[in-house]
């Protein structure tokens, strides 16, 4: 970054960012025909609340989901009657994590 202020007078720096590895949801097989796999990755343990929400934004469903310290995984098998695009949400305290996915009904 270089300054330049009203007398000509300039100055420079440079400021050198780490950034750490970015918390991301990722969800599989996607589409899905009704079992779901979420991973994500945590720095403690504790409780979310994970929703999913329809094009229209309306909330289809809600469970309150257990994690712990490090890499997670939670699979969810009731979503054979879903079919369409949908939005999960996974609420924490302070962040939420979020990915759009298609289901597939068998029907």
């Amino acid at each position: 970054l270089e300054v330049v202020n009203d007398l000509g007078c300039s100055g420079y720096d440079s400021v050198f960012v780490q950034v750490s590895k970015c918390n991301v949801l990722t969800v599989y097989p996607n589409p899905s025909t009704g079992i779901i796999n979420m991973g994500f990755n945590s720095a403690n343990n504790g409780e979310a609340t994970l929703q999913m929400f329809n094009t229209a934004g309306i909330k289809v469903y809600e469970l309150e989901v257990a994690y712990l310290k490090g890499e997670n995984l939670i699979t969810l098998e009731d979503f054979s009657s879903y079919s369409g695009i949908y939005t999960l949400v996974l609420i924490f305290d302070d962040h939420y994590l979020h990915k759009q996915i298609m289901l597939l009904n068998n029907f």
